[in-house]
């Protein structure tokens, strides 16, 4: 019932406070701050991925939608933040598959939904199409969050397998791209189980802030 509701009544615009549906305006979204050229491939642009690229910066009006979608479960935001990840895809979709990185079995269990699981779903329904499950989460990895930067990059490994026979061409949806490694274990796990080409899209991307970064609230 809550994401009946979530979808079917206005909500306050998280910038400018006027009612809208699903929670953000165009105007205010046309304001969040954008990756920038150059910048879309990510740390790891020699990894399993293909391609990684990020819609905007995570930091202000971003920062506050993602942790509203993921914490607050406001659901109806997805639609909004989904449909700017789908400005990321190529123009060309014929024969591309398109999943995203899941949760945990047990965080699912904990939270009731999956918010890459609702991007993913939001992006794909402006091309046309659907999202399939294709990765499975193998072991419980603790929160990027607690965790610093190098720690960052070893945790998932291991950490996914496909769950089907991966189609040739895969776009994999996350929400924030912090240092790639989750999304360098889901390239690995696609490729593993027989694609040729991954994609990574994220809708934001955490860019490191000087000094000491554990428990400061990436993701």
């Amino acid at each position: 019932m809550r994401a009946i509701a979530d979808f079917a009544y206005p909500h306050q615009c998280l910038g400018c406070r006027l009612l809208v549906a699903g929670g953000l305006c165009g105007s205010c979204i046309r304001d969040f701050p954008e990756v920038g050229p150059g910048a879309g491939f990510g740390a790891e642009a020699s990894g399993p991925y293909d391609c990684a690229r990020q819609r905007f910066r995570f930091e202000g009006l971003v920062r506050e939608a993602v942790h509203r979608l993921k914490y607050r479960g406001e659901w109806a935001l997805a639609e909004a933040l989904g449909a700017e990840i789908a400005q990321l895809f190529p123009p060309d979709l014929q024969q591309v598959a398109i999943t995203f990185v899941p949760m945990t079995e047990k965080k699912l269990r904990d939270r009731g939904f999956d918010p890459a699981h609702l991007l993913a779903e939001a992006a794909s329904a402006v091309v046309g199409m659907s999202p399939i499950l294709l990765l499975a989460r193998t072991i419980e990895t603790p929160p990027q969050v607690s965790l610093d930067p190098a720690e960052r990059r070893v945790s998932p490994q291991g950490s996914m397998r496909c769950r089907l026979p991966a189609p040739e061409s895969v776009i994999v949806i996350d929400d924030v791209f912090t240092t790639g490694a989750t999304c360098m274990e889901a390239a690995r796990a696609l490729k593993a189980g027989g694609a040729r080409w991954v994609m990574v899209a994220a809708l934001a991307r955490s860019f490191p802030l000087p000094g000491p970064s554990r428990g400061r609230p990436a993701i």
